[in-house]
């Protein structure tokens, strides 16, 4: 696992503890390692006991691995997104350890792999005993690449509960309003994850923002705190007062508030009325548009979202996130959301970890001997 499946199984692996499951993870990286063993926030408990290298995926690695997993008695193996090793899936089949992929996603390269091993009677995916999708397309692709198509399964991407996970809450917000002294009336939207290049266009924006809503603020926090300074720059040069939350200024006579401090855009987040996610008017992909969408608020993104395509779909079809795909479109679009003075009724939030660990659940329930 990487870092980012670590994180976003977190939801998983809290519904198995609360099931009574232990949790042992494998984890390849040492950014991931050192997710999966911190505390999360619920209770401060450990997801995780213990965690342990991912082995190279070869014969005498994978069968070592496997043989001292034995004795915390595996019951099930748990794999995610596109982490399929053949040499390790076959270990587990051999000693009838479930195998379930949660959050499946294939890619276009893969898919043509899959479907072409499949016509030669090699079905790599029918190792698993259940495959969960991460989209419906993903669930459609794999359904061709299985010889039961039956068991592949789509109910969300598990990506929901993670943010969901790491809302904060009423009373951490209120406090940050506080300390920042935004008065609760006041027009707001904040730009996430701005990449170089960006900021010229949401400060641009912004100045046709205010002379249509003159008390409107923006809230600008960079991917990178390096852009800062041609934030500020900018900002002075279209006449745009700016200030910084690494210095503790207040936004009141503020156009511009830069969040440069790391840990804190989930918060700031949650006092806007709408919010862009950056990283996609440049072509980077963008980054997880479902960080602002928890709290409830419109969400919108420029044309280069190709990394969270099959999210941005699904937030698109909830009426909570919508296409810019250029300046003029994102003036009008959060013009638009700023003049409205109560937020829009948005479909509710799903949690697949749920439904998926139950459906795991059952599974187990129905394998035990006796």
């Amino acid at each position: 696992m990487s870092l980012g499946e670590v994180n976003s199984s977190i939801p998983l692996a809290l519904e198995f503890q609360r099931r009574g499951y232990r949790i042992v993870y494998s984890t390849g990286t040492k950014s991931g390692f050192t997710a999966a063993t911190r505390p999360v926030k619920e209770g401060g408990s450990k997801i995780a006991n213990p965690v342990l290298p991912m082995p190279v995926d070869a014969p005498w690695s994978a069968k070592d691995f496997i043989k001292n997993l034995k004795v915390f008695q595996p019951v099930a193996a748990v794999f995610t997104e596109t982490d399929i090793w053949p040499n390790m899936l076959a270990f587990c089949k051999k000693l009838k350890i479930p195998l379930v992929l949660v959050n499946a996603r294939m890619r276009p390269s893969s898919y043509r792999y899959h479907r072409i091993a499949s016509k030669l009677g090699f079905r790599l995916l029918d190792f698993f005993d259940v495959i969960f999708a991460a989209s419906r397309y993903d669930a459609l692709q794999m359904a061709e690449t299985v010889s039961r198509p039956e068991k592949v399964r789509y109910v969300g991407n598990i990506k929901w509960d993670a943010a969901l996970l790491s809302r904060w809450s009423e009373n951490r917000i209120e406090q940050l309003r506080r300390q920042i002294g935004l008065d609760p009336g006041r027009p707001v939207w904040v730009a996430g994850s701005v990449h170089p290049g960006e900021e010229s266009i949401i400060l641009e924006v912004h100045r046709k923002i205010r002379r249509v809503i003159p008390d409107a603020l923006l809230i600008l926090a960079p991917r990178k705190l390096e852009l800062k300074e041609k934030v500020a720059n900018k900002c002075y040069s279209l006449g745009l007062p700016c200030g910084f939350r690494s210095g503790s200024d207040k936004v009141s006579g503020l156009s511009v508030y830069v969040v440069d401090t790391y840990g804190e855009l989930m918060g700031f987040y949650a006092l806007g009325r709408c919010a862009y996610v950056g990283g996609s008017f440049v072509p980077f992909g963008g980054h997880n548009v479902l960080e602002p969408a928890v709290y409830g608020i419109p969400v919108c993104w420029g044309p280069h979202i190709f990394n969270f395509k099959e999210i941005t779909e699904e937030l698109h079809d909830r009426s909570i996130g919508s296409l810019t795909p250029d300046a003029e479109d994102l003036f009008l679009w959060v013009r638009d959301r700023l003049q409205q003075t109560e937020r829009t009724e948005m479909c509710p939030i799903p949690s697949p970890a749920r439904e998926i660990v139950d459906f795991i659940h059952q599974i187990l329930e129905s394998i035990k001997p006796g």
